[in-house]
């Protein structure tokens, strides 16, 4: 991949373009830090086209028919004020309102 420094790439923008339409991605540093790649439309589509929805995805999993079981939080309040189970804002909110916090396994 070509890599130019910010101050070339802002004068040579045009160019840049055209070589990662014939060539492939661009890389622009900044600092001589990688900070940016321009890619073709094109190469853009082609890497962020979705194969397949999520139930495929999900199909092909290599933890499919493992019985991995996955214990779900409870939801927080509307808001997202409130707290899992046993956390800290959760044992302070139920020693204000008089009860004794629940603690988990």
């Amino acid at each position: 991949m070509a890599s130019s420094k910010v101050a070339e790439a802002k004068s040579r923008f045009g160019e840049l373009i055209d070589r990662a339409m014939r060539e492939g991605a661009q890389e622009i540093t900044r600092h001589g830090r990688r900070a940016v790649v321009i890619v073709s439309a094109e190469e853009w589509d082609r890497k962020t086209r979705r194969n397949e929805g999520l139930v495929q995805f999900l199909d092909r999993s290599p933890l499919r028919g493992s019985d991995l079981e996955v214990e779900r939080l409870p939801d927080r309040a509307p808001g997202g004020t409130g707290s899992p189970p046993g956390s800290t804002t959760s044992a302070r909110n139920a020693s204000k309102a008089g009860s004794s916090p629940s603690i988990g396994p």
